[in-house]
């Protein structure tokens, strides 16, 4: 038996419903995104997870930045390295962080951003590597817009004061647009972003994949994805007190990370790999042939100019009560894969 028929046939042992089975339409897909809240209740019950050495809750979000964990949980690699990992689906990034800061879970899959957020508000989490995630400008079928020039003066879909604004504003800069040539309008629900860009009372929108993928298969047209500029604000965070206790096991996760990268760069166009992966991932059905993984990288810290880019843009946007630095949000080199 090959790998990919091995995967395909191990049962999900991913924490909770989020990931189940869900095939047929975005609809169906999309109502699973809302009862997350009451089954991480249930999976927590209401108070931190145990503490164990031995133990790595990390909250995820239905992204590709996750999907290296995703793999490694899946096809046994912490498993085979004798770790115990839970992965805790969220379905806003304000839960996951709030999950992290209340000491519910060790950390997640988080960005640049919200990191900073935490650090300035007072919260002790760390950065103890990179991911990579994708983010696409993207406008409506009935647009017929050619290229992101085409944006000047239009309403734009956007989450503010995120890593989706952070992205609209660095795709718009690198075609040489200023922020402030568009109409931005804040849309915080990712699902209800897509439903109207489909819909055409978005000109555009900056959707994350899959969601950018599920769009463009339904007639969105891309106009600017953040893969061709090489912006990957996503990254891994721990709470001090997770990094304290547990460094040895994150050491170890990374390595496996680390393995669980190599299978997915190898693999990136294998439709036999992939559609059971992102099945089990819970991303919407039909988006496989319309994906296109990034080449996911060794796990290391973000470089200081991937920090200091985004802490100027905050700063610009007088969004912090603090100074916050690179060594505030990077975790020392022991936790990296030596």
């Amino acid at each position: 038996m090959n790998f990919s028929e091995d995967f395909r046939r191990r049962p999900s042992v991913l924490r909770c419903g989020f990931f189940a089975h869900r095939r047929s339409t975005m609809g169906r897909w999309l109502i699973s995104l809302v009862i997350v809240t009451g089954l991480i209740g249930l999976a927590t019950g209401g108070a931190a997870l145990k503490e164990s050495p031995a133990l790595l809750t990390i909250g995820i979000l239905p992204d590709v930045d996750s999907l290296p964990l995703v793999l490694a949980l899946e096809a046994g690699l912490f498993e085979g390295a004798k770790l115990h990992v839970e992965l805790v689906p969220f379905k806003s990034a304000l839960e996951r962080d709030t999950a992290i800061q209340t000491g519910k879970i060790d950390g997640g899959i988080s960005d640049i951003l919200a990191a900073t957020f935490a650090q300035n508000a007072g919260f002790a989490v760390e950065i103890v590597s990179h991911t990579d995630g994708r983010y696409r400008l993207l406008a409506a079928p009935s647009s017929q817009m050619g290229n992101i020039h085409g944006l000047q003066g239009k309403a734009i879909g956007i989450s503010p004061n995120t890593i989706i604004e952070y992205a609209t504003d660095m795709m718009l800069q690198d075609a040489g647009m200023d922020s402030d040539s568009v109409d931005k309008v804040s849309i915080l629900d990712i699902p209800l972003r897509l439903q109207l860009l489909l819909g055409g009372q978005l000109t555009a929108a900056c959707l994350p994949d899959p969601l950018a993928a599920l769009a463009a298969s339904k007639g969105a047209i891309p106009i600017a994805d953040s893969q061709d500029m090489q912006l990957a604000p996503g990254v891994l965070v721990f709470s001090s007190r997770a990094l304290g206790a547990k460094a040895d096991t994150i050491r170890r996760l990374l390595a496996v990370y680390n393995e669980a990268i190599a299978l997915l760069n190898a693999n990136s166009t294998d439709m036999a790999f992939l559609e059971p992966l992102l099945d089990k991932a819970g991303f919407p059905a039909g988006v496989v042939q319309a994906m296109e993984l990034p080449v996911y990288r060794p796990a290391a810290l973000p470089t200081r100019t991937e920090v200091d880019t985004v802490l100027a843009w905050l700063q610009e946007k007088e969004l912090l009560q603090h100074t916050v630095t690179y060594e505030d949000l990077t975790a020392e080199e022991p936790w990296q894969v030596k």
